[in-house]
């Protein structure tokens, strides 16, 4: 996912906000951007880490959950479709 393209696609949708919906929109750039983060550790990494004794989950699996329901609500809460328009941004998934 290209998070730069995301967040000034979801810049170009919000508009100019004020107060609490300022602060919502921040909050949703921070949580696209983790998620991306994450999603580009899954990708090097994979989803399993492998230790000489054992095999555990990538903690990035789920960073990427929390952050994909925390996009969503903050979507909802900002009245924003991730694919309204001609210029749908990127969900991740």
């Amino acid at each position: 996912m290209d998070t730069k393209k995301t967040i000034a696609n979801l810049k170009k949708r919000l508009g100019n906000l004020e107060g609490d919906r300022q602060y919502l929109a921040s909050l949703l750039f921070d949580a696209v951007e983790s998620y991306g983060q994450a999603q580009e550790n899954v990708k090097a990494n994979g989803q399993t880490i492998r230790t000489n004794q054992r095999i555990f989950v990538n903690p990035c699996v789920n960073i990427m959950a929390d952050n994909h329901k925390q996009i969503v609500k903050l979507l909802a809460l900002l009245g924003v479709s991730a694919t309204d328009g001609d210029d749908a941004f990127e969900l991740p998934k």
